[in-house]
């Protein structure tokens, strides 16, 4: 009897031992007040899943700024969102009031934005947020052309040049022997302007910008520079025993000509860094054009290096040309034409063709064929080594923009291309068309 009780003594005191200890382990568990979103993804289509989601400055908005490309689906998109906590989230449709649980697996349509609200763990604390998964609405590759609704003041112009100078577009036009001005911000108003020190007869063709100027060539001996295009003077040129035939380019911290010599009649180029005394270089080579060429200065993709080019034109001769001249430093020269394989892709070019950078690509408006079913311009992607026709899916004018030359293309305000008179065979044209390709319209959202 003895024994049942000591062991009944002893057991007790286990018990309340294993209980103290027990009692000593326990901690109060408390459920986190924290909702906050941290991460937020998309798995579907190959391009939803490259989306990357960042949360707004103000707290509440979750979206992509790189937006998807265009024609993405998003309407059956899985989600999935990481909380700091969650007891439940739920998820309403634009415009519903009806909720629907994230339960992680289902599919969710984010083609408008979609509100979410995360309880805590605590079934308590809760946060709101905005969804959105932008798609880009247009396509990025296409370029869109239309007519402007107003032509320029001019009406029969025997000669016409513009030029996108000082944030404003200038044209400057012959009219019966009267040299003409007419500015616009916009392609679609103009507005007259007064125009002084110029002769009457000046074509302004062959005007160039350089060093915050324009400047312009005539009858030889003369260059008249301008400070906002209306206004003109005469420079004092030292360039004794040549005369400049035609400006071509600002290359390098130069503005460059071509001068015939008065002794010898040889043509060079000539070089000036403020377009008042000049160096005569080198010889021009042979097929180099003097008149009705295109010509543009840019820079390179590649190194970042200044290069200009010059195309087609007729030679001293007058013999046209389907050459293609390029240089880095203006002394150098080589025609890319001298390839059999390179001169084809030019085998459309007419006189007076005009050229533009655009897009990290170079362009060449003015063709031989009055086809308006073939492309009246040509692109080079390996900066005028060769040239095709765009793709007439993304870049193609309109039926209705009429096939001309000599018509001046300049690149204006917003990354807008204008193309602003011309002429056929038969009509001065004195319309304006625009064009920007999409892309370079988008912006950082």
């Amino acid at each position: 009897m003895k024994f049942n009780f000591l062991k009944f003594i002893c057991l007790f005191c286990v018990v309340v031992a294993l209980s103290a200890c027990l009692s000593d382990d326990e901690t109060t568990v408390t459920s986190s007040t924290n909702p906050r979103m941290t991460a937020f993804t998309l798995a579907g289509n190959d391009s939803i899943k490259t989306a990357v989601f960042t949360l707004n400055a103000d707290s509440v908005t979750v979206e992509n700024v790189d937006s998807l490309p265009f024609g993405t689906p998003v309407n059956k998109a899985i989600p999935t969102f990481t909380f700091v906590s969650s007891y439940g989230a739920v998820y309403y449709l634009n415009g519903s009031t009806t909720a629907k649980s994230i339960t992680g697996k289902d599919t969710i349509d984010f083609s408008l934005p979609v509100k979410v609200i995360n309880k805590a763990a605590d079934n308590i604390a809760a946060k709101e947020y905005i969804v959105k998964v932008n798609v880009h609405k247009v396509e990025p590759k296409l370029y869109v052309w239309s007519m402007l609704p107003n032509s320029v003041g001019a009406a029969n112009p025997t000669s016409q040049k513009a030029i996108y100078f000082n944030n404003k577009l200038l044209y400057y036009a012959n009219e019966a022997g009267v040299a003409t001005l007419y500015t616009s911000t916009n392609g679609a108003a103009w507005a007259a302007a007064t125009l002084s020190g110029l002769p009457a007869n000046a074509s302004m063709v062959n005007t160039v910008q350089f060093d915050g100027k324009l400047f312009y060539t005539q009858d030889g001996v003369k260059i008249y520079s301008s400070t906002d295009g209306a206004t003109w003077t005469v420079a004092d040129v030292s360039a004794a025993d040549y005369t400049f035939k035609t400006i071509l380019f600002s290359l390098n911290g130069n503005i460059w000509a071509i001068t015939q010599s008065k002794v010898d009649s040889k043509y060079h180029f000539a070089s000036s860094v403020d377009g008042t005394v000049w160096l005569i270089r080198n010889e021009l080579p042979s097929n180099f054009p003097l008149t009705d060429f295109a010509a543009l200065s840019f820079t390179s993709r590649v190194g970042n290096k200044a290069k200009a080019i010059i195309i087609g034109g007729k030679s001293a001769n007058g013999t046209v040309l389907n050459t293609n001249w390029n240089t880095e430093n203006g002394d150098y020269w080589v025609n890319f034409n001298e390839n059999s394989n390179h001169s084809k892709s030019l085998d459309t070019l007419a006189l007076g063709a005009s050229l533009i950078a655009y897009d990290s690509k170079l362009f060449v408006f003015g063709t031989k064929t009055t086809n308006v079913k073939v492309a009246q311009y040509k692109v080079s992607l390996d900066e005028g080594l060769t040239w095709k026709a765009p793709d007439s899916t993304y870049n193609k004018l309109p039926i209705s923009y009429t096939h001309r030359n000599y018509s001046s293309v300049v690149v204006g305000n917003s990354n807008r291309i204008y193309i602003i008179g011309g002429k056929t065979n038969t009509a001065i044209l004195t319309d304006v068309w625009t064009g920007k390709l999409n892309s370079l319209g988008f912006i950082k959202q």
